[in-house]
């Protein structure tokens, strides 16, 4: 059937937005990402299984493994890059939707991210060392915000999580309390809470680059997960993978999805000015509506 393309960006309301296990499908999903704008849209079919890769020798051990991708995390340079971002969508009437944008983004490594579309008003996202920010002008006028600390404890029921942006560039914290073992040319690297996983990482042994990303629920089913491909050596200390594709999963079928493609990756250097003006939370701005991430792992309005 082919897409009906309307002209406007249908939006849901906040809490279809941003949390996933009271709601469920027939909502549009938004995720920003670090420089590559982690959008996400629903839809439904079987999530895709990673493809076998050449059989190189992995790493022997876990504390090889988590040096190497420490090291990788480290050498990331900041950097800018523009986005073509494309979502789809099924609306409560099951109809097909398509939006397609440009983006820009930035990022200062570890934490520190900036991203802003315009797409019938403002979409912005950024993220620094202490909070995290997102405003969504088209439709919902409205304006979310919280402590990175915070959005850690609510992990579980958070789709927008500052905590994990950085991964969707491959840039992954493992530490040697991970779990080791090599399957098909991958080395899988496990974490594990209380026993049950948390996120697996695969990571091809031949360039040792970051493939895919899945993330658990407190049941041990896969919610959501993140592939990377393509990655570009831009210089030594910025190799950054340019194909990226988000998706979220629920009860075994892959119910939202999004591929995005970096173009123009570059340094960036940023004065004093830029990061204060991209990477601290702006104001209110006009917005209509203000929620605050609070204790309960709710977003309460602020007046």
């Amino acid at each position: 059937m082919k897409p009906s393309v309307n002209s406007r960006m249908e939006c849901p309301d906040f809490k279809s937005l941003v949390f996933r296990e009271q709601f469920r499908p027939r909502m549009l999903s938004i995720h920003l990402a670090m420089a590559s704008v982690m959008l996400l849209a629903y839809g439904c079919g079987k999530p895709q299984q990673i493809e076998p890769s050449p059989l190189c020798a992995g790493k022997p051990t876990i504390e090889q493994a988590a040096f190497a991708l420490t090291a990788q995390r480290d050498q990331l340079a900041p950097f800018q890059a523009s986005a073509r971002c494309v979502m789809e969508w099924r609306d409560a009437e099951d109809r097909l939707h398509r939006e397609s944008f440009d983006a820009h983004a930035a990022c200062v490594p570890p934490e520190r991210v900036f991203f802003r579309a315009d797409k019938f008003g403002e979409i912005r996202f950024g993220a620094n060392e202490s909070e995290f920010w997102l405003r969504i002008k088209p439709e919902l006028d409205t304006y979310w915000y919280g402590t990175r600390q915070q959005a850690q404890r609510c992990a579980h029921v958070l789709m927008i999580n500052p905590a994990n942006l950085a991964e969707a560039l491959g840039v992954v914290h493992v530490d040697t309390n991970w779990e080791l073992f090599h399957r098909d040319g991958y080395d899988l690297l496990t974490q594990r809470r209380n026993g049950r996983p948390v996120k697996r990482v695969y990571v091809d042994c031949c360039d040792y680059r970051v493939r895919r990303i899945e993330y658990y629920d407190p049941q041990g089913q896969v919610v959501a997960a993140t592939e990377l491909s393509d990655y570009t050596p831009i210089d030594p200390a910025l190799v950054v993978p340019t194909h990226i594709r988000l998706m979220t999963i629920y009860q075994g079928l892959e119910e939202s999805s999004a591929r995005i493609e970096l173009r123009n990756i570059r340094r960036f250097d940023p004065t004093p000015a830029q990061l204060e003006n991209l990477f601290s939370r702006p104001g209110r701005d006009g917005y209509g509506t203000v929620l605050r991430l609070d204790e309960n792992c709710t977003f309460s309005q602020e007046l």
